[in-house]
């Protein structure tokens, strides 16, 4: 009996040690195919992080556009008049640094750099971050960018950089095709207005003779005068003998 009992618990133990086995060989083959998956799962996260990069940074380019068109081309003096004004839904973070982004502009204060407002607070981050905002040389924010220095993994507008992918208002508005609005003592974009040189106005605008060719007779049209008598000059028909 006592024996019985002695290889029960024998059998017992050698169960328990062979699933203690199992076990652990079974956590190695997983820890293994983690660590195996983990830079693949990293680089997707890192991904999507950049694809909101992008797309948050749209967001504040497009804004200021609409409050550039709205103001006739002034920039924004700061992000929160943005939101204030609705221009923004939110102030969006910078989803690689979890930061808020970088206003670019000229006398523009940087966060941190000691940059007083009405100096070119944004130039040293212009250069580094792809540049100064295209054909907008308006004081104030007129575009934004990241604080990442990291190399991306997808390349943005042949930048490689996430603080020199560009979000500009002036790129936006070529992007979209979106026309610049007229800016006040600017001519009208069609040059000279119906009735110019050269125009087809209506007649008797400057620069266009009648359409008549002659001059206006009394009572007739343009190169119309009065009819010539039908029985010829006065004593008799042309040509006829006495």
């Amino acid at each position: 009996m006592a024996a019985a009992m002695q290889t029960g618990r024998r059998h017992a133990d050698g169960e328990r040690g062979f699933l203690m086995v199992a076990l652990l060989i079974g956590m190695a083959v997983a820890a293994v195919y983690m660590s195996a998956a983990l830079p693949a799962w990293r680089q997707q996260a890192q991904r999507e992080k950049e694809e909101e990069l992008i797309f948050r940074g749209k967001q504040y380019a497009r804004a200021i556009m609409l409050y550039q068109d709205k103001n006739r081309l002034a920039n924004p003096p700061d992000i929160d008049i943005l939101v204030s004004q609705r221009f923004l839904r939110k102030k969006w973070k910078d989803p690689i640094t979890g930061e808020d982004f970088v206003p670019l502009g000229i006398g523009v204060a940087q966060p941190g750099s000691g940059s007083q407002p009405g100096t070119s607070g944004g130039q040293s981050q212009g250069q580094q971050g792809g540049g100064q905002p295209l054909n907008n040389q308006n004081p104030g924010v007129s575009g934004v960018r990241s604080k990442s220095t990291a190399t991306s993994i997808k390349i943005y507008e042949t930048q490689q950089q996430h603080s020199l992918w560009p979000f500009d208002a002036a790129r936006a508005r070529m992007q979209s095709g979106r026309q610049t609005p007229q800016q006040p003592g600017q001519p009208p974009r069609g040059g000279p207005g119906a009735g110019g040189l050269g125009s087809g106005g209506p007649p008797g605008a400057p620069g266009v003779p009648p359409r008549g060719g002659g001059p206006v007779g009394p009572g007739g049209s343009a190169g119309s005068g009065p009819p010539p008598p039908r029985g010829g000059p006065p004593g008799g028909a042309a040509g006829s003998g006495s």
